[in-house]
């Protein structure tokens, strides 16, 4: 399993349910990478950016019933409370949100790619602390705005 994120240089990845940026290469960049793969999220960034196409979307919720799940050949949920996604095929999942999903499920990725923003932002959700679980890392891109940095273990 891997993940894949945006964060600016103080680590804010939202603001109000909402990336604080818009940066079209890097959107084209997450989809590259995740296209026909399964995406892993919180329920607030489903919220946020809903069914992406052409990859199957697993929730992660303590509270399925609070979802309103559109399209059953599109989505799922994963429970919190058991994470029985580890009988899935981990080879082909990306964890890509929120704060809380990284923090849960960081600790079972072989890899995370992060777009560094240099830039700050206001934020209010803030990506944990995982470089120290990761200590090989390569820049993949470096723009003026932004780096690809893969992190891996």
């Amino acid at each position: 399993m891997r993940a894949i994120v945006a964060m600016d240089m103080n680590r804010v990845i939202g603001y109000k349910g909402e990336i604080p940026w818009h940066i079209p290469e890097d959107f084209k960049w997450f989809k590259k990478m995740t296209m026909g793969q399964h995406l892993i999220m919180g329920r607030t960034t489903y919220k946020s950016v809903g069914i992406l196409p052409g990859r199957f979307t697993y929730i992660l919720t303590n509270n399925a019933e609070k979802l309103k799940l559109p399209y059953a050949n599109a989505c799922g949920y994963i429970d919190y409370n058991t994470l029985n996604f580890l009988d899935l095929r981990p080879d082909r999942m990306w964890v890509c949100g929120g704060a809380k999903t990284y923090q849960l499920l960081l600790p079972h990725c072989t890899d995370v790619y992060v777009t560094l923003v240099l830039d700050e932002y206001k934020g209010d959700t803030y990506m944990p602390e995982f470089e120290s679980k990761f200590p090989n890392s390569e820049i993949i891109k470096e723009t003026r705005d932004y780096w690809i940095i893969r992190y891996w273990k």
